[in-house]
């Protein structure tokens, strides 16, 4: 059988014969839970209906047996490939979400596992209270959004709302920049397929609640503009892996002003990561009147309204394309205290290495070097600062940051003596490149 369903053989004899009454009740009866899942698993893919496996399902004694000793994505499968058969289960359903293998299937399974069994649940019809308030605690619903393919979040944001059900953590879980940044710039994965209904992140994402009013409209703004936001970068990848500069600079011009600091950033990293274009690029019109109103916001609001990462980015493109621009560079040292605090330590490394070497290429006066970057060589010689860089960074960053701030002419006496004592050396010697050592 899966053999068969690996080849894509939907019309065959075999199938027809093992999809009986009597062979469903061996099967049931005498096979391990394994073998069972990977029959059903197969019958799900070749869409073949299993009115007798269903059937037997029913059966006292069976069902309790097989998800009491199946494994979550044993179990998972088997609801999953239910659900794409239209195949009604009760019985199943009512073990699944018995309170025993709710916490194995949230302790022990994978984000696609718990995805596929909600979604299956939702497709039938089967409420499941257990498995969504488990869903809903802050651990789970953290692993799954943290841990998932934007598929997998999104199908489970699908069937919470075909089921009627509040999940405010989930939401809040949902509801960050970094978590919308990994479903506009990772691709649509076909997986289980699951996604004939609620595979689409930008939709879910919009659909959802991003707080505990379902009826506040406030709320339901933000996720709506979360999902545009969504849609905007999917596209913007989608010319970038194309390679389409042109429609890229063109797609970005005409939708400009509902840019979030999540599409400024993928599109600048998009388009320094086009090298073998950038001369055309940079005088490009479309992407000088992309730069002006970037900049010009920037001047304006400053950089409160971005996200650390998105900064990173941003500083990391400008410097790959040889982009200058004081207002950037000052507006990023006004915030660089939030940008240390909030950014890790290959964000933090990534922006002031940036800023150095663009700097630097700019043949700026050293005090005017020092002066650009002052609250960058304040935040980053912090005690908390230090502690982190040192603890959780890894060598290249500590090398990196390093060499960054004594390019920008600043001294750091804390990172340099956390650096010199403690086992840095050491460890920078020892799991670094040359080149870390060297710098």
């Amino acid at each position: 059988m899966y053999a068969l369903a690996h080849l894509g053989v939907h019309e065959n004899e075999f199938a027809k014969a093992v999809e009986t009454e009597e062979i469903a009740n061996y099967m049931l009866s005498e096979g391990n839970t394994r073998d069972i899942s990977t029959v059903m698993w197969s019958f799900g893919t070749l869409r073949h209906k299993t009115p007798n496996f269903a059937k037997v399902f029913e059966r006292t004694g069976i069902v309790e047996y097989y998800v009491g000793e199946g494994n979550p994505q044993e179990i998972s499968s088997t609801m999953l490939s239910m659900a794409k058969l239209g195949q009604q289960a009760p019985a199943l359903a009512k073990a699944i979400d018995s309170e025993d293998f709710v916490m194995k299937l949230v302790t022990q399974g994978n984000p696609q596992s718990i995805a596929n069994t909600i979604w299956a649940m939702a497709k039938l019809g089967h409420d499941a209270p257990n498995l969504v308030e488990a869903i809903d605690k802050t651990e789970v619903a953290t692993k799954i959004v943290t841990k998932g393919r934007p598929q997998v979040v999104a199908n489970t944001i699908w069937a919470m709302e075909k089921l009627g059900h509040k999940v405010p953590t989930l939401a809040r879980a949902i509801n960050s920049e970094e978590i919308v940044m990994k479903f506009a710039g990772e691709p649509q994965e076909e997986g289980a397929k699951v996604g004939e209904e609620g595979g689409n992140c930008s939709k879910a994402v919009g659909s959802i609640d991003t707080g505990s009013n379902i009826g506040n409209s406030s709320s339901r703004a933000r996720a709506k503009a979360k999902g545009e936001a969504i849609i905007r970068n999917k596209k913007i990848v989608t010319f970038s892996r194309e390679g389409d500069w042109r429609g890229l600079l063109r797609y970005a011009d005409e939708r400009k002003r509902g840019f979030t600091d999540v599409n400024w950033a993928t599109l600048f990293f998009s388009l320094g990561r086009m090298r073998r274009e950038r001369e055309l690029i940079l005088k490009h019109r479309a992407f000088n009147r992309l730069r002006d109103n970037f900049e010009r916001r920037v001047e304006e609001s400053g950089l409160s309204w971005m996200g650390a990462r998105e900064v990173g980015n941003v500083v990391h493109a400008y410097g790959i394309m040889h982009l200058k621009s004081k207002v950037l560079f000052r507006r990023l040292d006004e915030e660089a205290e939030r940008i240390v605090k909030e950014g890790t330590t290959y964000q933090i490394c990534n922006t002031v290495r940036s800023l150095a070497i663009l700097l630097r290429r700019d043949n700026l006066l050293d005090n005017e070097l020092t002066a650009i970057t002052q609250h960058f060589a304040s935040a980053i010689n912090s005690p908390e600062a230090v502690a982190r860089l040192t603890g959780e960074g890894r060598p290249k960053e500590i090398a990196l940051t390093l060499w960054s701030m004594v390019a920008l002419g600043h001294d750091v006496p804390n990172l340099a003596s956390a650096v010199e004592g403690g086992g840095i050396l050491r460890k920078i010697h020892r799991e670094g490149s040359k080149e870390d050592w060297e710098s």
